[in-house]
């Protein structure tokens, strides 16, 4: 997927109004490459091969599962 196709998404609080601001805008190959290397470590301290890189990972929600932060929680709560 070319570098353009990932976002990053950066909110700020402005307290003395009470609004949220945000900002989107295209990563840099070096920002992806950094979060590619991050998953990849984690990857790595599960015994888990890494993620092929250039391409997008989707979970798909399983049936008996609410939502998307259930089935999230149910992973963290695995993960350690």
């Amino acid at each position: 997927m070319p570098a353009a196709m990932y976002r990053t998404k950066t909110h700020r609080h402005d307290f003395a109004t009470g609004k949220t601001h945000t900002h989107e805008r295209p990563r840099t190959l070096d920002e992806q490459a950094e979060i590619d290397d991050d998953a990849d470590a984690l990857l790595a301290e599960a015994g888990i091969a890494p993620r092929s890189r250039g391409r997008v990972y989707c979970l798909e929600v399983p049936t008996g599962i609410p939502d998307l932060n259930h089935i999230l929680k149910l992973i963290a709560g695995r993960a350690w």
